[in-house]
């Protein structure tokens, strides 16, 4: 692992990520009966999330361990693609929270947040075309002309 090829955006990506992940075991909603934490409030979107949330983590690492930037690349474009079908419902959830009389807490905005910068920053990566650290594929050989 190289960890020279890491790009900032892909730090700040990661960060996010963890940020996102963390919050899924926050209290988003505060009901009369307790808070609720993102996993006892959704369904299906905290894995959503949660999946969003761990390919974030693994971009720096999958930028490091591999020489050509096609797989970091196939990473990033998985990333703000899945970050980009979340966020809607995402803010759905925020607007009408799960069951009756719940308020949000601090974990869904910071879910929120985390979720809108991944997004972000990974929207930059892809825009980022260096590649740093890539290792210099050498002169191309030149072979003799076939025998005529």
């Amino acid at each position: 692992m190289i960890f020279a090829r890491v790009r900032t955006a892909d730090l700040l990506t990661a960060a996010a990520g963890l940020v996102l992940l963390v919050s899924l075991f926050l209290e988003w909603y505060e009901r009369p009966e307790g808070a609720v934490t993102a996993w006892g409030a959704f369904g299906l979107l905290d894995l959503l999330l949660a999946l969003v949330a761990l390919l974030a983590i693994a971009l720096p690492f999958v930028t490091a361990a591999r020489d050509s930037p096609a797989v970091p690349v196939a990473v990033e474009v998985i990333v703000v693609a899945l970050a980009f079908l979340v966020a809607p419902f995402l803010i759905y959830r925020l607007i009408d929270a799960p069951g009756q009389d719940a308020d949000l807490s601090v974990g869904a905005l910071v879910g929120a947040v985390a979720l809108l910068t991944i997004f972000a920053t990974d929207a930059i990566a892809l825009k980022d075309e260096r590649a740093p650290a890539i290792r210099d594929a050498g002169p191309i050989p030149v072979l003799p002309a076939p025998p005529s």
